[in-house]
């Protein structure tokens, strides 16, 4: 009887032995597993942050790219412009020596006379107060803006008229003093006596006009409804308009 029990407990105790053992295996695998899981969590981590600062690097460097390429087109763009504005100037130069040249033509080709002016001593006669002389006329600038008949009425009623303009010293003395009394005003424009008439433009005392000084693309008015002006807007330069626009105006005179 004593036996059977000792054997009992003998075989009892590989059991638990068995058993603890299995148990043992089986948490030693679950630690196992555990670390290999960490491992790989932390692999993962790291190779994402890998890729992310490769990816940083590329959209970096893909920016660079872009911005060079904005900052060359951006350059591009204003030699582009320079270019345009050298080119611009150029072509006004070249139409002003072409307007130079056409007047100059004009002028020889005109028909002069062969007789002699008659020397004298006497001495000229002054310009009236607020003319200013310029070799034998009298010119007024007139500061008091009106359109063009209020103009010419007013140069008439001082035995004058709007002005014409015969050469380059003549333009060039008008636009001097243009320039000193009309430098605080902006966009200004001055009437002068230049009228269309009969499919051509003449000056106001019926002489034709064989100086001009037009901005490009003028006169294009063609009516006789429109006067001329000289005008800031152009350049100081020739253009025409309706005559019931206000602007300045300037009146010559011969000296008697």
């Amino acid at each position: 009887m004593k036996s059977s029990r000792t054997a009992s407990v003998i075989l009892w105790h590989i059991l638990i032995t068995g058993i603890y053992s299995e148990f043992s295996q089986t948490s030693a695998q679950e630690q196992e597993a555990a670390s290999c899981i960490l491992k790989l969590r932390e692999t993962e981590k790291r190779v994402r942050n890998e890729v992310i600062e490769e990816l940083k690097k590329e959209m970096e460097e893909t920016l660079k790219e872009k911005l060079q390429r904005i900052n060359l087109l951006e350059t591009e763009i204003a030699l582009e412009r320079t270019r345009q504005q050298v080119i611009e100037q150029k072509v006004e130069l070249s139409y002003n020596g072409l307007m130079r040249l056409e007047n100059a033509l004009a002028i020889c080709a005109a028909p002069t006379s062969t007789t002699l002016a008659p020397t004298t001593t006497t001495r000229k006669p002054d310009c009236p107060v607020g003319y200013k002389k310029f070799l034998d006329h009298c010119y007024l600038f007139e500061m008091a803006k009106a359109n063009w008949q209020t103009a010419r009425d007013n140069c008439l009623a001082q035995d004058a008229d709007l002005v014409s303009i015969n050469n380059w010293d003549e333009m060039d003395f008008l636009l001097t003093e243009i320039e000193e009394h009309y430098t605080t005003r902006l966009r200004d424009s001055y009437y002068i006596g230049v009228v269309y008439n009969d499919g051509e433009y003449i000056w106001v005392d019926g002489t034709p006009v064989t100086f001009r000084y037009w901005a490009r693309g003028e006169p294009n008015c063609m009516d006789t409804v429109c006067k001329a002006y000289i005008s800031e807007y152009v350049g100081f330069k020739w253009a025409d308009a309706r005559a019931n626009y206000k602007h300045f105006y300037i009146c010559e005179k011969n000296i008697n």
